[in-house]
């Protein structure tokens, strides 16, 4: 059954007016277009790496989709360098 980031995920793809192979293109082949279709339909919930690249692709916020996907708390973001590596933003 999708999920609010499933649902959102296909909403935003749609909007920005590109297909499941233009997402693929777009990550240089990092997520596969088959995948694209598996996560907007809620069978496999995207791994924080994963949903950073289509946070880049989509140009969305990582933070506020890793609330949403249900990898962080609203409340457990304190210090966002959890999500960063070496001093950078993921």
């Amino acid at each position: 059954m999708p999920s609010k980031l499933s649902k959102q995920l296909r909403a935003v793809r749609l909007s920005l007016g590109y297909s499941l192979r233009d997402v693929e293109r777009l990550s240089k082949g990092k997520i596969s277009n088959a995948y694209v279709s598996i996560a907007e339909h809620g069978i496999e919930r995207p791994k924080p790496e994963t949903l950073r690249i289509l946070c880049k692709v989509y140009q969305l916020d990582f933070i506020s989709m890793m609330k949403v996907a249900g990898h962080i708390k609203p409340g457990d973001i304190s210090d966002w360098r959890l999500f960063s590596h070496k001093g950078k933003a993921l």
